[in-house]
């Protein structure tokens, strides 16, 4: 559940000409805080907030305590130019919580203006943060008997694993072998850009380092590795002994290259490998275990998608890279696939068996195909546009295949919710690119609240 700090919002004015109100807002304050808390949400107030000073201790509370989300309440009016400055500024994200505390105010009731006229507080904030260029969520009614208070707490869950996905993403470390894959320009984005735009850091290993790291492999280790393959994942046999060394040897080689730089992520070009290149094999089948212990990854260089992913395994351990290989007409559905990289943790009937490797006179790897289970999903790309980035969602179900002709390869049929001719035409003409992520259990709402966080355009096809 999500951590919230409540922001009551008052003015300095109303402390010195009526100051016997300011034990009736303490009390609303106290009885909101109590309302959310019920809501299983855990809750941190301030005091109530007049003045910039005020205001910025506040949120400076909220943020030392790790708040998820700050839920803003208006006491009465309270000029925006006390509290917009520290609000746009924070990085915590914000919902308006706009109510009062009485249900009527027509000629007949007994209603205090005093008590009741937070609402154009809230109008005079809300076009100051939207100035400032600082996202929020507004909900709005009166507080009891309706779902408002339940609502906002689980608009405030939502935003918590949004933001969760944000930080990642905005920190992530992403290891690269190679150059990214020549030609291929949807995700040919310089890396300073993707510094200055999303955050993310991409570390470049050199041959000589990575070559450093596999002879610093022991030979216990590798056939260690080995033989937990061969315990974890049924054979096919097809392979030799030499292939499931080197395949062995090249992933915990990887791996170890991801502790020791804390990468949070990693991308290979396949036509990085061969006999006189430090990594003698492609190392899918780490790339499928790296997914599934919430390490990130992307093929061919491709350093955004694999800290997109990252950042999607930061909430939904389900999530995978994957692309959109083949349109099935007939049975309206879409075969996702790649060379032999997937997350385990959505595989069914997986099986290890030799990959045949004709790009590069690398060894054969031995990898991991299999079929990606059935269940709802959405897919997810994070585009390059003129003037920043969108975020592509299109929500639908992974059919559960019972008998499948490509089983020497990784597998799996989409069915969009809508048909896969718009499913293709709104995609095509959204800019969306051959590499995403399938998001096994995601929710389109906590996927657009992180578009919204981050300050991406976002579009959901449907």
């Amino acid at each position: 559940m999500a951590k919230i700090g409540l922001l009551p919002l008052y003015i300095a004015l109303y402390d010195e000409s009526s100051p016997q109100y300011r034990p009736v807002m303490e009390q609303f304050r106290d009885k909101i805080c109590g309302l959310l808390a019920e809501q299983g949400a855990e809750v941190i107030t301030s005091d109530i907030c007049r003045l910039e000073d005020e205001f910025k201790a506040a949120v400076k509370s909220f943020e030392d305590a790790q708040c998820d989300v700050m839920v803003t309440l208006h006491l009465a009016y309270s000029p925006s130019l006390e509290s917009a400055k520290v609000l746009a500024e924070t990085k915590l994200p914000i919902i308006v919580l706009d109510t009062t505390q009485e249900f009527a105010f027509d000629s007949e009731s007994n209603s205090v203006i005093m008590l009741n006229h937070g609402i154009h507080g809230v109008m005079d904030m809300c076009n100051l943060l939207r100035r400032n260029g600082k996202a929020f969520d507004v909900f709005a009614g009166f507080y009891e008997g309706t779902d408002l208070i339940k609502n906002v707490v689980a608009r405030a869950n939502v935003i918590a694993n949004a933001a969760k996905i944000a930080k990642k993403m905005s920190s992530a470390r992403i290891g690269i072998v190679g150059k990214p894959f020549k030609g291929m320009g949807d995700f040919a984005i310089p890396y300073e850009d993707l510094k200055n735009d999303l955050g993310m850091t991409i570390v470049d290993i050199c041959p000589e380092s990575f070559a450093d790291i596999c002879d610093g492999i022991s030979e216990e280790d590798i056939r260690a590795e080995m033989k937990k393959d061969r315990d974890s994942f049924k054979s096919l046999d097809n392979f030799t002994e030499t292939a499931h060394y080197e395949t062995a040897k090249t992933s915990l080689a990887v791996r170890k290259w991801l502790a020791e730089e804390k990468l949070d992520g990693f991308t290979v070009n396949f036509l990085e490998t061969g006999k006189d290149k430090p990594l003698k094999t492609m190392p899918f089948m780490e790339a499928c275990k790296a997914m599934a212990r919430g390490t990130g990854y992307a093929g061919e260089g491709d350093v955004m998608t694999a800290g997109f992913v990252s950042a999607l395994l930061s909430v939904y351990p389900g999530a995978t890279f994957a692309e959109v290989f083949c349109p099935d007409w007939k049975g309206n559905t879409l075969f996702f696939s790649h060379m032999g990289e997937f997350n385990l943790a959505i595989a069914k009937d997986v099986l290890m068996q030799n990959k045949d490797f004709p790009y590069t006179d690398a060894e054969n790897p031995v990898f991991i195909s299999g079929n990606m289970k059935g269940g709802n999903v959405v897919y997810a790309d994070l585009a390059k546009t003129q003037n920043g980035y969108m975020l592509i969602l299109a929500p639908g179900k992974m059919v559960d295949v019972e008998k499948n002709n490509f089983s020497s390869a990784v597998s799996g049929w989409f069915a969009p919710d809508v048909t896969i001719d718009k499913f293709l035409a709104q995609y095509g003409e959204l800019g969306g690119t051959h590499h995403g992520a399938l998001v096994y259990d995601g929710d389109v709402e906590t996927l657009e609240a992180f578009a919204k966080l981050c300050g991406f355009d976002c579009a959901v096809i449907k």
